[in-house]
C-alpha cells in the first residue's frame, strides 16, 4: 500500500548516527553539559516543508512543524525516505547578508568553511567529512564531477531556490551515487501564480546586491527566471602581523587588499504540462565571478585575479504512474571556464597563468513503483566528464583528462507492522574509466575503479509522536582532476592521490509531543582510509594529501520549541571527534585538520506584530587546527548577529548587523573574515 505524503507528520523527517568516541572523559562531560544546556533552553524553528509556491518570500519568517507534503514527480518522497534529512525553506534561504554555504552551516553536524567575505570561496563539510566528500545536487543532478570535486557555494544565488534538501549519512536513490560525506540537493523554484520581485541590498565593504524573479503560469505552461548581480570590495580591517608573530611591535591594523569580487547569476526554468501525470521541463543556470586573490601577507600591490563562468542546461521528462512504474528521464550539460592570472608571482606558487575547461554530458534515468507491503526503485547515469587545462607560461601545468562513469543503483523499501516499520537496503554499482595526459609526457595513464556500496536504512514509529532511524552503508571516491592537476592559487595538486574509502553508520531518535516541540539526537560513527584534504602551512599554502585511515565519532542535538505565539528559538549543538590513524606518528590520534571538535548555533524570533519581527542568532566553534600535527590551532570563536525585518502588503524591508563583537575568524590560515558589519535590503512585489 503506498504510503500518503499528506498524512505523515513532519517527525518522519528525522535521520540517525552512531555512538562517538573521544579521548578526554573530561571533554566528554563539558560537551554534553554544553549539549543538554542548549537542548533545554529550547531551540528554533525549521519548517520541515517548502512553502507553496509564491508565499515563501511574501511573509516574515515562521517556525512550524508541518505535514510532509507530496514532491514533484521523480523527486524523493521523504515520507518513504528511512534516513536522516533536513530541509530548508525559501524564507531561511531569503537572507541577503549570507550566502548557501552560511545558511547551511546553521543546520546541526554541518560546518562551513571560506576564504573571505562577500562573494569568497566558500565549502560546507558534513560530520568532518571534506567538501569534495559531500555531494552537491542541482533538481537532482549532481554537480560534482570528475574535473572538480568541490563545488563553490558562494556562486549560487539562495533566492533561486525553493528549498534545500541536506542527507547527513544515506542518501535516496534518486541522488544517485554514494557519498562519503552525505549530500545537499538545491530544488529550483517552482512556479505558481504570476509574481515578480525585485529587491535591493547595500552592506558594509561596498556590498551591493540586485536581484529580480519572476514566476508565471498559463495553462500549461509555468514558467520561472531569476537574474541576480552582486558585488563587494570586501576591504574589512584585518589584523597584519608582519609575518612575525612573535614580535608584536610591527603589528597593525589595516585594509583587505585585492578581495574585491563581482559575479552574475541567471537561472531559466519552462516546464509544461503534458497531461495531468506527465510533465516536461528544461532547466538553464549559469553563472560568472571575477574576483581578486589576497595573500596572507596582505600585499597592497598584489594584482592576481580568478575569473570563472560556469552552468549547466537540464532537460527533464517525468511520468507519475498510477499503477505501474513512476520514471523520470534528464539528460544534462554541464561547463565550466575558469581562469587564474598571477604572472607576477604575487601569490606563493610562482609565476602562472592557468586556464581550464571542464565540460561535462550525460543522461540519467530513475524508476520506482509501489507493491502492497513494499516500493521498488532504480536507477541508472551515464556520463562523461572531460577537463583540459593550460598554463602558457609552462611548469608542466598542462593536462587533458576524460572520466566515462556508469552508475546503477536499486533500492526496495519494505513497509511492515501497519508501516510504522521502513527497511531499506540499496545497492549501488560504479565503473569508471579515467585517462589523462601531461605535457612533456608521452604516454598517458589510464586507470580503471569498479565500486559496488551496500547501504540499509531502517526507520521505526513506534507511535505519531516518536520516531528511531539507523543506517549503515559503505562509501567510495576516487580522486578528481583538480585534486591530481590542480596546481594553481593556493592549493598544489598531488598526481598520487589514492582513492578514499569508508563506512558510515548512525542511530538516531526523534521525540515531537506537540506541533510546538521537537527534540532529535543522533549518534554518528565512520571509519575512513585515505580521506584527501588540503593540508595549509604557515604562509597560507596546502597540498592536497590523502591523511590515511581516520576515525569520525559525533554527537548532534536538535530542538525546535514555539515558546509562545509570538516567540521561537532552534538550537543544535554538535560535539565530534576526528582521530587521526596516520601510520605517521607525528598524526597519530591528532584531529584532523579544519574540524571543529564542538560547534552549535542558536536562533531567536520574536514577532512583534504582523509587521515587524526581531531576531537574533549565535554561532559557536571550538577546538580546530590548521594542520596535521595539530600545532597551528585556530582561534575559538563565538558570533552574534542581529536584525529587524518589517513587511506590509508587497514591500519588505530588512536590516541586520552582523559579526557584533568584532571576532577575527580565519577558517584558512592567514585568510581572515569580515568583523562588524551591517546590511539592508528592500524588497518590491509586483502581481
Amino acid at each position: 500500500m503506498r504510503i500518503n505524503p499528506n498524512a505523515v507528520s513532519a517527525l518522519l523527517a528525522a535521520r540517525p548516527p552512531r555512538v562517538p568516541r573521544f579521548g578526554n572523559a573530561r571533554h566528554v562531560c563539558r560537551y554534553l553539559l554544553l549539549c543538554f544546556a542548549f537542548t533545554q533552553t529550547a531551540v528554533a524553528q525549521q519548517s520541515l516543508t517548502t512553502q507553496p509556491a509564491g508565499d515563501d518570500s511574501e511573509r516574515l519568517p515562521t517556525l512550524s512543524i508541518e505535514a510532509e507534503i507530496a514532491e514533484p514527480i521523480g523527486q524523493v518522497e521523504h515520507a518513504d525516505f528511512a534516513g536522516r534529512y533536513t530541509r530548508i525553506n525559501a524564507e531561511s534561504l531569503s537572507r541577503s547578508e549570507i550566502n548557501l554555504a552560511d545558511t547551511l552551516a546553521f543546520e546541526s553536524g554541518i560546518q562551513q568553511q571560506s576564504v573571505g567575505g562577500f562573494g569568497s570561496f566558500s565549502s560546507i563539510t558534513i560530520r568532518a567529512s571534506t567538501p569534495a566528500q559531500t555531494g552537491i545536487f542541482l533538481d537532482g543532478v549532481r554537480l560534482n564531477g570528475a574535473a572538480n570535486a568541490v563545488i563553490d557555494l558562494s556562486v549560487f544565488d539562495s533566492r533561486s531556490f525553493n528549498s534545500v534538501d541536506v542527507y547527513r549519512g544515506a542518501a535516496p536513490l534518486q541522488l544517485g551515487a554514494t557519498n562519503l560525506g552525505g549530500a545537499v540537493n538545491l530544488n529550483s523554484l517552482e512556479s505558481g501564480s504570476n509574481i515578480t520581485q525585485v529587491k535591493f541590498s547595500a552592506g558594509s565593504f561596498n556590498t551591493l546586491q540586485t536581484h529580480l524573479s519572476h514566476r508565471s503560469k498559463h495553462k500549461a505552461w509555468q514558467s520561472v527566471a531569476t537574474v541576480e548581480a552582486a558585488q563587494s570590495d570586501n576591504d574589512f580591517q584585518i589584523a597584519n602581523n608582519n609575518a612575525t608573530p612573535l614580535n608584536s611591535d610591527d603589528d597593525r591594523r589595516e585594509s583587505r587588499h585585492n578581495a574585491a569580487v563581482r559575479s552574475y547569476a541567471v537561472l531559466g526554468k519552462l516546464a509544461y504540462q503534458h497531461a495531468t501525470d506527465k510533465v516536461s521541463d528544461v532547466l538553464f543556470q549559469h553563472t560568472t565571478r571575477v574576483a581578486g586573490v589576497p595573500e596572507w601577507r596582505n600585499a597592497q600591490l598584489n594584482d592576481a585575479s580568478y575569473g570563472e563562468a560556469r552552468g549547466q542546461l537540464h532537460f527533464s521528462h517525468r511520468i507519475q504512474g498510477s499503477s505501474g512504474w513512476s520514471r523520470r528521464h534528464t539528460g544534462f550539460l554541464q561547463w565550466a571556464d575558469d581562469h587564474y592570472d598571477d604572472r607576477l608571482s604575487q601569490v606563493g606558487l610562482g609565476a602562472q597563468n592557468f586556464r581550464s575547461q571542464q565540460r561535462v554530458f550525460g543522461a540519467s534515468t530513475y524508476w520506482d513503483q509501489f507493491t502492497v507491503n513494499g516500493k521498488w526503485a532504480l536507477t541508472a547515469e551515464l556520463r562523461q566528464d572531460a577537463f583540459d587545462g593550460e598554463d602558457p607560461l609552462g611548469r608542466d601545468l598542462t593536462v587533458n583528462a576524460t572520466r566515462n562513469s556508469l552508475s546503477a543503483g536499486m533500492a526496495y523499501t519494505r513497509f511492515a507492522y501497519d508501516e510504522k516499520i521502513l527497511i531499506t537496503p540499496r545497492l549501488r554499482f560504479e565503473n569508471h574509466d579515467s585517462n589523462w595526459s601531461r605535457q612533456n609526457i608521452q604516454n598517458g595513464a589510464d586507470q580503471q575503479n569498479v565500486i559496488v556500496n551496500p547501504e540499509l536504512s531502517i526507520r521505526f514509529d513506534p507511535s505519531p509522536h516518536l520516531t528511531w532511524t539507523a543506517s549503515l552503508g559503505r562509501y567510495f571516491r576516487i580522486p578528481t582532476f583538480s585534486e591530481m592537476f590542480g596546481t594553481q592559487g593556493l592549493v598544489v595538486g598531488n598526481e598520487s592521490l589514492k582513492p578514499e574509502q569508508g563506512i558510515n553508520s548512525e542511530l538516531g531518535i526523534q521525540w515531537a509531543p506537540s506541533d510546538a516541540l521537537s527534540l532529535k539526537a543522533t549518534l554518528f560513527h565512520s571509519n575512513r582510509k585515505d580521506t584527501i584534504v588540503a593540508v595549509y602551512d604557515a604562509q597560507g599554502i596546502g597540498r592536497n594529501m590523502n591523511t590515511g585511515a581516520a576515525i569520525i565519532s559525533g554527537l548532534e542535538l536538535e530542538s525546535v520549541w514555539q515558546l509562545t505565539r509570538q516567540l521561537n528559538i532552534k538550537a543544535n549543538v554538535t560535539v565530534q571527534d576526528t582521530a587521526n590513524q596516520s601510520d605517521i606518528s607525528a598524526f597519530f590520534n591528532k584531529q584532523l585538520p579544519n574540524q571543529s571538535a564542538l560547534s552549535a548555533y542558536a536562533r531567536a524570533n520574536f514577532d512583534i506584530n504582523q509587521q515587524w519581527q526581531l531576531w537574533a542568532d549565535i554561532n559557536i566553534a571550538k577546538d580546530r587546527f590548521y594542520d596535521l600535527g595539530n600545532f597551528l590551532p585556530a582561534e575559538d570563536a563565538t558570533i552574534s548577529n542581529m536584525g529587524v525585518n518589517w513587511q506590509r502588503t508587497v514591500y519588505r524591508a530588512s536590516f541586520s548587523l552582523s559579526n557584533l563583537t568584532d571576532v577575527a575568524v580565519q577558517d584558512f590560515n592567514g585568510f581572515p573574515k569580515p568583523g562588524r558589519a551591517a546590511y539592508v535590503s528592500l524588497s518590491y512585489r509586483f502581481k
